[in-house]
């Protein structure tokens, strides 16, 4: 059975040798509008195909538009990433904006302002719930001056406050995006400050009450703790969701800590101590197939403080530092890592270094332990990416290529994701009473199988580890009605 099952990954991969992930991110400042007389500002959208090792400006921001975008773009369906921009704008204090892949054209959908939030250089980044809409967070600003969460209906481009944050209550300065459990509905996040001790917490917002829960309030160094937590949340495959603390822990140089969402208990895993890393800074982790964390630190590593990229066991909570950046390779990393499934290779960059000290663009072998420099930021190209990058499959440009589907349209997104996904077939009439989705492991082994009874359909893999997955769409019959690629993340 087992030589069936290998047989059948092979007929997989062969049937996916056409899809072309290529990496879309923002830099903080340069572009078109880059003058070298003047300090960087304004920004870019671009791209960088690992196949060609080329790199695109998309999009070079004037500030009327926004400027200084500074988080990970968000891939929705039909070719589009939202991002936010920490200045500019018709208020100035920022925006949310559109980008629509194939026309390169870009549209402000909210402009920040006291009352809805501004981000302030937060990273806030924005995520897509299960229930559609596109919810945020921003730095300060609303009510009470510690910030907002709101949504954005992409359908109806409505957008609306939905929690004011109180500073010594639920927390001021709230960073990165927020993790969904599915199962409960609730959005996790952290604040940098407020809360009883005033550096910041781990809550929790329900969409359906609107109401916000502070689960976890960080205490002040000296002590174990964490605080000044600035990286997101993500959940491992033992089923806790992992973050990571500028400051706090044993050293004062930053933490990464756990919190079980069914216990409320958080524990501190790991403290950085300089010389292995220190003060991640909007460094979120990712989790691979081999079970390991992997992320990086903007600080610490040697005597120059350049940072480093390291792996994480969450079974032993072992540190290991695999890279330490040393200024011409990049310095300072405000981004979190990506895989491309089809190399295998994390991709990242730096805010800082390179051969301008605009940062850099890289790669890392996890195989090979190889560290490549792909590109050097300059200005014209743009300067500081300080936002994660987005994996997006150009074949179609709709997350999972539909090779083989002679029947219907079939697509999965969002493509990468986290745990829900969701299966949207078109222009199909079903040939018996319901139609059936199987998903294969590498190895071939089937770890999903269910019913679909309508034209979108819930698919959760919140048991599955982080890696790459194969999907069929049957019909009753058995007849191929299409099948894709998927990429979990944790």
């Amino acid at each position: 059975m087992k030589k069936i099952l290998l047989f059948s990954f092979f007929i997989f991969s062969f049937s996916f040798s056409y899809s072309q992930y290529v990496l879309y991110g923002v830099t903080g400042g340069g572009g078109a509008y880059y003058d070298p007389s003047e300090p960087p500002k304004y920004g870019t959208i671009f791209s960088y195909n690992p196949l060609t090792k080329k790199q695109t400006i998309l999009f070079s921001f004037n500030g009327t538009n926004g400027f200084v975008p500074v988080s990970k773009l968000l891939y929705v369906p039909d070719s589009l990433v939202y991002g936010t921009t920490a200045q500019g704008g018709v208020n100035g204090m920022g925006t949310v904006f559109s980008f629509n892949l194939k026309t390169n054209t870009e549209n402000v959908v909210i402009n920040y302002d006291s009352t809805n939030g501004y981000t302030n250089d937060g990273d806030n980044q924005l995520m897509q719930a299960k229930n559609g809409l596109i919810y945020g967070t921003s730095w300060e600003g609303g009510k009470y001056g510690g910030g907002v969460i709101y949504s954005y209906d992409i359908h109806t481009g409505k957008d609306s406050v939905r929690y004011n944050l109180v500073d010594t209550v639920t927390g001021w300065g709230c960073f990165m995006e927020l993790w969904e459990d599915t199962a409960s509905g609730i959005l996790y996040g952290v604040t940098e400050g407020g809360g009883k001790s005033g550096v910041g917490l781990v809550y929790g917002f329900n969409p359906k009450t609107n109401r916000d829960s502070v689960y976890v309030a960080f205490k002040p160094y000296p002590n174990s703790n964490p605080n000044e937590p600035t990286s997101g949340l993500i959940r491992a495959s033992n089923g806790l969701l992992y973050g990571m603390s500028l400051a706090g822990g044993k050293f004062d140089s930053g933490t990464i800590y756990t919190f079980n969402t069914h216990t409320g208990a958080m524990n501190v895993v790991y403290s950085f101590d300089g010389k292995y890393g220190a003060y991640p800074n909007t460094n979120e982790l990712v989790q691979l197939s081999n079970g390991l964390l992997y992320g990086m630190t903007y600080g610490g590593g040697d005597a120059a403080g350049d940072g480093v990229l390291f792996s994480f066991n969450p079974a032993n909570n072992a540190e290991k530092v695999l890279v330490t950046f040393n200024g011409t390779d990049g310095s300072n990393s405000y981004g979190s890592l990506v895989q491309d499934p089809d190399n295998g290779l994390l991709y990242g960059t730096t805010s800082n270094g390179g051969s301008a000290g605009y940062g850099v663009l890289f790669s890392y072998d996890i195989t090979t332990n190889t560290y490549t420099k792909l590109l050097d930021f300059t200005g014209p190209n743009g300067v500081s990416p300080v936002g994660s990058l987005t994996l997006v499959d150009t074949a179609i440009h709709t997350g999972v290529s539909t090779i083989n589907a002679p029947r219907a349209s079939v697509k999965v997104y969002p493509n990468p994701g986290r745990s829900v996904f969701t299966l949207q077939i078109s222009n199909y009439q079903p040939g018996g009473t319901r139609n059936v989705i199987e998903i294969y492991d590498v190895l071939g082994e089937k770890v999903y199988a269910g019913s679909i009874n309508s034209t979108a359909t819930e698919i959760n893999l919140n048991n599955q580890s982080a890696g790459v997955y194969f999907y069929r769409v049957l019909t009753q019959e058995g007849s191929l009605i299409g099948e894709g690629k998927l990429v979990v993340e944790r």
